[in-house]
């Protein structure tokens, strides 16, 4: 009785080769991922915890927990893109207010603040290519905001 195909030995062989090719585009695609995770430069680091921000546009903002966020609009004209949320909560206006002031300083705004108990709080950074104006208002049982952004975009070509 004779065998037709590839021996025992030979099949064997190529198993041992194909499982050797896995292995090493396995050990090159972690290698490389390494590599190139260590040499991207984050984008915006200033928020040390991360799962607190949400980008309105193409800006990063602090996120105040207790709040509800809603109807998320970014509009792009060139190098300029223009970003907008709606939030409501529960807690004071003036709470909410404060912790945008204080958010936006440690994250490198400088800030102008008008009103206490509901009002604006403007945050400029990076020569101006980047703001964020919060406005926050109450009524008797919530408070409602708004969070505008600015971003310019030097580095990007306009499109024709």
């Amino acid at each position: 009785m004779s065998r037709e195909g590839p021996s025992s030995r030979s099949m064997w062989g190529l198993v041992g080769i194909t499982y050797g090719l896995v292995m090493i585009t396995m050990a090159v695609a972690i290698g490389g991922y390494y590599y190139y995770k260590s040499k991207q430069a984050p984008a915006d680091q200033s928020e040390p915890d991360q799962t607190r921000r949400i980008m309105v546009g193409a800006v990063w903002v602090p996120v105040y927990l207790d709040a509800s966020y809603f109807t998320p609009t970014s509009v792009e004209q060139g190098s300029i893109t223009n970003g907008g949320v709606k939030f409501k909560t529960s807690h004071p206006a003036g709470e909410v207010l404060s912790f945008y002031e204080t958010s936006l300083k440690q994250t490198g705004y400088f800030t102008t603040t008008t009103g206490t108990a509901g009002g604006t709080v403007q945050g400029v950074r990076r020569g101006g290519k980047m703001s964020v104006l919060v406005s926050v208002s109450s009524s008797s049982t919530e408070t409602q905001g708004e969070i505008h952004t600015l971003f310019h975009d030097t580095d990007k070509q306009p499109r024709q």
